[in-house]
C-alpha cells in the first residue's frame, strides 16, 4: 500500500504518522505543497512534521515557494497519483471540485 499525504495539520498528518509507525507494507510519500509549509506552526507540530518527513519513503516538493496555487497544484498531484482518495475536508471549493470530478473513489472521513 502507498499513502500520499500533503502533511497538512490534522487528519493528513495523523494518517502519515500512523503509516510510518506501522511501516512494513505501507509506504509513505510526503507531497509537500511548498517548502516552508510548517514555518508558522508550533514547535511540537514542526517536530512531528519533520520527523515524519525523515521517515517517509519519498518526499515530493510541489512548489518551492508558497503561492495562491500551491495547494491546488499539490492536490492535483495527489488526485493524479491516487487510486483511492480519503478526504476529511477539502481546503476550498476549487479543490473539492477537483476531487469530486476526478472519477476516483472518494471516502469521506
Amino acid at each position: 500500500m502507498w499513502l500520499i499525504s500533503p502533511l497538512n495539520r490534522g487528519i493528513e498528518t495523523m494518517a502519515a504518522e500512523i503509516a510510518v509507525m506501522l511501516g512494513g507494507n505501507i509506504k509513505l510519500e510526503c507531497a509537500l505543497p511548498f517548502e516552508e509549509q510548517a514555518k508558522d506552526w508550533s514547535e511540537s507540530e514542526r517536530d512531528k512534521y519533520f520527523s515524519i518527513i525523515e521517515r517517509c519513503e519519498t518526499e515530493t516538493m510541489i512548489t518551492a515557494q508558497k503561492s495562491e496555487k500551491s495547494e491546488k497544484y499539490c492536490y492535483t498531484y495527489l488526485v493524479n497519483k491516487a487510486n483511492l482518495i480519503m478526504l476529511g475536508e477539502a481546503p476550498n471549493e476549487e479543490i473539492a471540485e477537483l476531487i469530486k470530478n476526478s472519477g476516483k473513489k472518494v471516502i469521506e472521513i
